[in-house]
């Protein structure tokens, strides 16, 4: 399904995580509710790659290991606030 414009319509999971974008929010494991916090960085990625959330690569912070340990601060695009 897609919206006025074509854009795919958001999930309400999504919308939340955009509403916390919108306070310049900064992302760590327990903000994953249940799922696995490379999980919800990668559909943070998602949501940056559509253009709604200002994300920069050099936002993100790697374990030793390869683990995401945090992702943020990040924004909304100006285009949408």
């Amino acid at each position: 399904m897609t919206g006025a414009r074509g854009d795919p319509l958001l999930s309400d999971a999504e919308i939340r995580l955009l509403a916390l974008c919108e306070r310049g929010h900064t992302y760590r494991p327990a903000d994953a509710e249940g799922q696995d916090f490379n999980a919800l960085v990668e559909r943070l990625r998602h949501l940056r790659d559509r253009g709604l959330l200002r994300l920069d690569e050099g936002r993100f912070m790697l374990s030793q290991t390869g683990r995401y340990l945090m992702a943020g601060p990040c924004d909304l695009d100006g285009r949408w606030n």
